[in-house]
């Protein structure tokens, strides 16, 4: 059960979240241009979808990143306006459709079992 406390602290936190994300505080590459978090945190999932290519400051050697699968779902997913996963609770309890499934099929591995051994 989630008490109103952690309720509480969890709107905070979002509201803490949301109005971080509106700050105009990160550069744009290449650029003097300032972006919100949220789009630089944007412009970052489009990077990895995509897949890029990062000079190393080491050698000098140029390595590519493939597009990341992750980033296309995430970017997918929006643009098709379904909403996120859902959060799973810790500690819950699985469905009734689950158990009964785990029952069943422990059952038909005893049965299984006693069959083989006889």
């Amino acid at each position: 059960m989630v008490t109103a406390s952690k309720k509480s602290a969890e709107a905070l936190l979002t509201d803490t979240l949301l109005s971080l994300a509106k700050e105009k505080t990160e550069v744009v590459e290449n650029s003097t241009k300032r972006q919100t978090k949220a789009q630089a945190l944007a412009g970052l999932i489009w990077k990895k979808a995509l897949g890029y290519n990062e000079k190393s400051t080491a050698d000098g050697k140029t390595k590519y990143y493939p597009p990341a699968t992750w980033a296309i779902q995430i970017i997918y997913d929006r643009l098709e306006g379904k909403a996120g996963p859902p959060e799973e609770k810790a500690g819950k309890r699985p469905k009734v459709t689950k158990r009964i499934s785990d029952l069943a099929k422990s059952r038909a591995n005893k049965i299984a079992e006693s069959n083989v051994t006889e």
